[in-house]
């Protein structure tokens, strides 16, 4: 019975060595296995977040408001024209008033319109279109001026406005067309206009 104890000891104690050996291993990969997609799941919020700011960044660079002034002379198709505005944006969004007058050496036309319109972003040249009623003015009507006929004093009408110019920071220079039209009345001509107010990014 005694000669049988130290083999019976002997593998049970290299049992136990065998085991305390693979078991650390094992806990180990097990540890290495449940890190590595943490890791991973760490990597992809980093990147979500560095995304996501520069998507905010981008944003807000691209992000622009603008207000200015312009006024301008020119020709009309009756006679020597003028026009002056008063205008907004955001973004490619453009609000604002616009007047514009044409003269002969005798009867003038009128209007002054609130127009919406869209625009590019370019920080030095802008592309505008605006459309909008209109409240037009005047003795210069449409047809044979000789003919008497009885129009109102003032008519309500549509105007189309467009401007491209090429600007700076609070400064302008470039062309303003413009059209309005009523039942009775015509208005349009284009003048070299200047813009002043803030105009850079």
């Amino acid at each position: 019975m005694n000669k049988s104890c130290p083999p019976f000891l002997l593998s049970r104690v290299a049992l136990l060595l065998l085991l305390s050996g693979t078991l650390p291993l094992s806990l180990r990969a097990q540890v290495d296995s449940t890190n590595l997609p943490r890791a991973q799941v760490d990597s992809t919020r980093s990147s979500r977040v560095h995304v996501d700011s520069t998507n905010s960044a981008k944003v807000d660079a691209d992000r622009r408001q603008n207000f200015w002034l312009s006024a301008g002379i020119g020709v009309g198709v009756h006679g020597i024209a003028g026009a002056a505005g008063a205008w907004y944006s955001n973004n490619h969004l453009v609000v604002g008033a616009h007047g514009a007058d044409v003269a002969t050496w005798g009867p003038e036309v009128h209007d002054i319109a609130l127009l919406v319109g869209l625009r590019n972003l370019n920080p030095h040249s802008m592309i505008m279109v605006a459309a909008g009623p209109a409240v037009l003015g005047g003795k210069l009507y449409v047809g044979n001026l000789y003919v008497p006929r009885t129009v109102a004093k003032h008519e309500v009408g549509f105007a189309l406005s467009a401007l491209t110019m090429v600007n700076f920071s609070v400064v302008g220079i470039g062309l303003d067309g413009f059209v309005a039209r009523s039942g009775n009345r015509l208005v349009e001509g284009v003048t070299l206009s200047l813009q002043a107010g803030g105009l850079g990014n």
